[in-house]
């Protein structure tokens, strides 16, 4: 998924963006809010291990949370009301 910046201070941006709107179009698109609330959790959890400088090689958390990241944009995009003029530009998925 090449929307998903590599270097560490663009994917935190990507990834705030990506999870305020989760928060408000993830329901819409077919992600539950348990879903939702433990891909927002990875996404914090991660985010402040890029900022703390904790993550490395060692540490799978950052490869967790892209998977699960992927699953969920592989379900959204497949919903039948998802969008990508309305969610995709949102939630950078294009």
């Amino acid at each position: 998924m090449n929307f998903i910046p590599k270097e560490d201070e663009q994917l935190i941006q990507w990834l705030r963006n990506y999870s305020f709107h989760l928060s408000i179009l993830g329901v819409e698109l077919g992600i539950t809010p348990a879903e939702i609330a433990s891909l927002n959790a990875l996404i914090f959890d991660v985010s402040t291990d890029i900022i703390q400088g904790r993550l490395n090689n060692e540490n799978d958390k950052r490869e967790k949370m892209m998977e699960f990241l992927f699953k969920m944009i592989h379900k959204m995009k497949n919903h039948p009301l998802y969008s990508e003029s309305e969610h995709g530009m949102k939630l950078r998925l294009v």
